[in-house]
């Protein structure tokens, strides 16, 4: 699931991450572990706290075949989590504004988590 999860990121960032002008392409595949860790993370905290029926719930059906979708994602709290960790990583470690940072957060994560 890891490996798989890896692959998404990469795949989804390619144009999020890898075509961003904002990140230095030295920064790129660092940019896409954090994304990567930031969402396992998010799981574990979850899990951690007696969370699987959230994370369960949310992977229903298996994504856009549930009607999820990547705006049906924004409005849940666990994935709203995880974007701002990432939103904070992004400004903090990669002196990025927080609209940019916003910008790729709201896009990557959630596209990750709907091609999960």
């Amino acid at each position: 699931m890891l490996e798989q999860l890896m692959d998404l990121v990469k795949n989804f960032g390619k144009e999020t991450v890898v075509e961003n002008p904002e990140i230095p392409n030295e920064q790129n595949n660092e940019v896409l572990a954090d994304a990567t860790r930031t969402i396992t993370s998010g799981f574990q905290n979850v899990l951690a706290g007696g969370g699987l029926e959230n994370i369960m719930d949310l992977f229903k059906g298996g994504g856009t075949s549930a009607g999820i979708g990547k705006a049906g994602l924004l409005k849940n709290p666990m994935v709203t989590m995880m974007i701002g960790h990432f939103i904070s990583k992004l400004v903090g470690k990669y002196n990025m504004s927080p609209s940019s940072a916003s910008a790729v957060a709201n896009n990557l994560i959630p596209n990750v988590l709907n091609g999960v």
